[in-house]
């Protein structure tokens, strides 16, 4: 699955999985990491190719179809770890590099996103659920969470101060949903109206709405506090180089070295029509990647268009409606979905 040789690679001293993870990158692979709730980690391997064709993307394509120039002029906020093996940390930090000033990037932690606090975490809840873990290992993660809860809860109230300060700049704003609807709520409490951000602001947000933990009208919520900002309006995946982009008409429009595959449920038929839509699970081959096979059937129902969308562009396009089989009730474990949002999420929520 991956062109990494063991050979390149010197885990001579590895004791853990983050160590093994920054000796892999440090052979020239970027290995992007998802996780299912189980705490089981899967690794997609990047090569320099890829992180490079990955940069030309954002710099290039931000806010399609109507492009962001790439000037640095912007006072940044990146909701999220300082650095860490997924592609959302490193697209926020690239993002705030192209868009925004030099030395004006504040972060929600200045710590790294560890692999293995990510995994352990997720296997003690899972021992907790099933009531067999130890009464001493709840109460150290209690402990170590009420401790992490009230440092980032501190972090985020710095950040709604500064950026309530700063307003009228260009902002750049990245996070994912959860923090995004935090951050609204507690802006929105400071007395920032919607609308109320410089024009010129950047907003940077994704990872769906993972086990319902925000309201049915996030997005319009969203929507109505960010009017007449800059906002990235993309439908993707760890596993995809890029995404795909929104058109004028709110159309998700696949990439040309994308090759969308519409399955039916079970993942075994493919429905692909020649022209009009059709429903089903989203599979694809991403043609672009170097490091790794770029094959994979995701866990979405989506509706794609296979004629020309109303904007007047041509190639396929996935509509607004998807969501995951797991929430409709069907299997979702053809793939696992990993998050930045849940990993941030469970550090200030333990």
């Amino acid at each position: 699955m991956s062109v990494v040789e063991p050979d390149e690679v010197d885990v001579g001293g590895v004791r853990d999985i983050d160590e093994w993870t920054e000796r892999v990158t440090a052979a020239g692979h970027r290995p992007y990491i998802t996780s299912g709730t189980s705490g089981k980690v899967s690794f997609l391997n990047c090569d320099g190719t890829d992180l490079r064709f990955l940069h030309d993307i954002l710099e290039n394509l931000t806010c399609w179809p109507d492009p962001l120039p790439p000037d640095p002029v912007r006072r940044a906020y990146l909701l999220a770890p300082a650095s860490g093996p997924m592609r959302s940390i490193d697209g926020f930090r690239w993002h705030a590099d192209v868009f925004a000033l030099p030395g004006e990037t504040r972060l929600l932690t200045e710590d790294p996103m560890r692999v293995s606090e990510l995994m352990s975490s997720a296997l003690l809840r899972r021992r907790m659920a099933e009531g067999i873990a130890t009464p001493q290992e709840i109460s150290s993660f209690e402990s170590a969470s009420g401790s992490r809860e009230e440092e980032l809860g501190a972090a985020m109230g710095r950040i709604v101060d500064d950026i309530a300060a700063h307003r009228d700049e260009p902002l750049l704003i990245a996070g994912m949903n959860n923090q995004q609807f935090t951050l609204i709520q507690a802006l929105r409490a400071r007395g920032v109206p919607d609308g109320g951000l410089h024009p010129d602001t950047l907003v940077l947000s994704g990872g769906g709405n993972k086990g319902r933990a925000l309201p049915d009208d996030y997005q319009q919520q969203f929507a109505a506090f960010y009017q007449g900002v800059r906002r990235v309006r993309s439908y993707g995946m760890t596993e995809l180089q890029g995404s795909c982009l929104a058109c004028e008409k709110g159309n998700y429009h696949v990439p040309p070295w994308v090759i969308p595959l519409v399955l039916d449920q079970a993942g075994e038929k493919l429905l692909n029509p020649e022209h009009g839509v059709v429903e089903g699970r989203l599979a694809f081959l991403d043609v672009s990647l170097e490091g790794r096979w770029g094959g994979l059937i995701s866990g979405d129902r989506v509706f794609v268009d296979f004629s020309p969308c109303p904007c007047g562009r041509s190639g396929p396009a996935v509509l607004p409606d998807i969501q995951r089989y797991g929430d409709l009730g069907g299997d979702d474990k053809i793939t696992c979905a990993a998050t930045l949002d849940s990993y941030v999420r469970g550090m200030i929520h333990g």
